[in-house]
């Protein structure tokens, strides 16, 4: 047995084309500190001295954060060929292993310890 904590989980989950648009104004100091580390960052101060950005990752909070999430991890755990329960959506299921997810978490239960390496062949990353 054994268990993964995702470290950032929701961040890591794209909102890009599956959820409505989310965009996030910073005041005038919040972009003034943001070009000093950033010139770059000039270019998109608004008028008012402000900024606009759309929100590419889901936020905690946010309530299509978890089920954007939820999908990611389904998706690639459907790939390592495991089967999501027909009566828990939660628990994924192969021959040999069983995994219980819970928000960012994994609950891992296999025959063999080769099995419990999810940091190494679960990758989920921002899209």
């Amino acid at each position: 047995m054994g268990s993964y904590d995702f470290p950032r989980a929701y961040l890591n989950a794209s909102r890009i084309g599956r959820a409505p648009e989310l965009f996030l104004k910073q005041n005038k100091f919040q972009t003034e500190v943001m070009t000093r580390n950033d010139p770059n960052w000039k270019e998109y101060t608004l008028n008012d001295g402000t900024r606009r950005a759309e929100v590419a990752g889901a936020l905690y909070g946010t309530i299509e954060a978890g089920a954007l999430w939820n999908e990611d991890v389904k998706a690639v755990l459907e790939s390592l060929g495991l089967t999501q329960s027909n009566y828990e959506q939660c628990v994924f299921l192969s021959k040999t292993t069983r995994i219980v997810t819970y928000v960012d978490d994994l609950f891992i239960s296999c025959e063999s310890e080769e099995d419990l390496d999810v940091s190494s062949s679960v990758n989920i990353e921002a899209k």
